[in-house]
């Protein structure tokens, strides 16, 4: 998935996804240093979601 958005791995090498049972899709935090509650953080989100062309 990050590969093929476009996203430079070596600049965001941390890759998170949040988990929810509600959502219809699929969520990708990635960012720049390791996730934490008190620092700033420097993140890009990407969203992914299924369609259905009947």
């Amino acid at each position: 998935l990050l590969l093929s958005s476009g996203v430079s791995y070596k600049k965001y090498p941390w890759i998170y996804f949040p988990l929810s049972t509600t959502s219809p899709g699929l969520s990708m935090l990635a960012c720049s240093k390791k996730y934490t509650n008190t620092s700033p953080m420097q993140c890009v989100t990407l969203s992914f979601r299924e369609t259905n062309n009947e």
